[in-house]
């Protein structure tokens, strides 16, 4: 007989699934490990309510300490704007 299992992740991310189970061959029972898995669990983003594909974003990643005073983020980045980067991310500043 066929075994199905369900799985829901509750977040996006690369993750790695194995199954282990019971094999009851003869008069012996062993735990059996089957294959590994990995897959990345796409994440869900919206925009007002409106579905968004992942695919849909270009995203910039700016390190922090290189960008210049925080005053004048806006119109350094402007010329990436223009660029078609729709999305920022800022690498975290560390003291």
């Amino acid at each position: 007989a066929d075994w199905v299992a369900e799985w829901c992740p509750e977040r996006p991310g690369p993750y790695e699934l194995h199954m282990q189970y019971m094999s009851c061959e003869g008069q012996e029972e062993r735990e059996i490990a089957g294959p590994a898995w990995q897959l990345v669990v796409e994440p869900v983003l919206r925009v007002q309510g409106q579905h968004l594909p992942a695919r849909s974003v270009t995203q910039l990643t700016v390190l922090s300490r290189l960008a210049g005073p925080i005053e004048r983020w806006p119109e350094t980045l402007l010329p990436q704007a223009s660029m078609g980067y729709n999305m920022i991310h800022f690498t975290p500043i560390q003291p």
